[in-house]
């Protein structure tokens, strides 16, 4: 008996016992890619709205100005971020000071069927930007 037809169907049977472990695999690192993603839209939304914040005239501007900012900066990524969160810390605002920006965003686990993930998960950043010194 020749070696191919004392291995025939052996393919198939592996890929049936090693599917069920290769696919919830492949599943998390989309899962990982994912929020690895969301967290860098989130970082580079509380990045552009504290330097924003950090470049107008006075804490009040800068603390109308931020929250726009960042949720331009998270809708031109095109974020799936639902229940977005930003808070601005202007007390240290003066020249040589400081801004600090937070930006909070819910990101929906649904879509991926294949893992057992329900709800979803904040992802969080804050940044901290120096106000510039000659106002």
């Amino acid at each position: 008996m020749s070696r191919t037809r004392r291995s025939r169907g052996f393919a198939a049977l592996e890929l049936a016992i090693l599917a069920p472990l290769v696919i919830p695999l492949i599943m998390f690192v989309v899962y990982e890619a994912r929020m690895y993603l969301a967290q860098q839209i989130v970082d580079e939304a509380a990045h552009a709205a504290a330097r924003a914040a950090s470049e107008d005239a006075s804490p009040s501007s800068a603390v109308a100005d931020a929250p726009a900012v960042a949720l331009a900066t998270l809708s031109a990524h095109g974020a799936s971020c639902t229940n977005p969160q930003i808070t601005v810390d202007a007390s240290a605002f003066h020249p040589g000071g400081k801004v600090v920006v937070t930006v909070a965003c819910d990101v929906s686990l649904k879509n991926l069927t294949l893992l057992p993930l329900r709800g979803s998960q904040t992802l969080r950043s804050a940044v901290q930007s120096s106000v510039e010194a000659y106002i």
